[in-house]
């Protein structure tokens, strides 16, 4: 069990690290796009070796689509 809570641990402390350095990304998609994690930081069970995992969804504008069509 110690295993499990020191991993959230480096976890969590690695992640609140990266929210303040992707604030400004945040605020930059205005809204525009969401990121999720997954992987082993997504489950709170990543290592000082785990690699951040992504996923990252942008939103659709329609109108933009279309007049970039023409």
């Amino acid at each position: 069990m110690d295993f499990l809570k020191n991993r959230r641990k480096i976890a969590n402390s690695r992640l609140d690290e990266l929210t303040n350095e992707l604030e400004k990304a945040c605020d930059l998609a205005d809204g525009k796009a969401c990121v999720y994690l997954i992987g082993s930081y997504g489950r709170e069970e990543a290592s000082n070796h785990s690699v951040l995992d992504l996923f990252i969804v942008g939103g659709w504008d329609e109108k933009r689509a279309c007049s970039e069509k023409s």
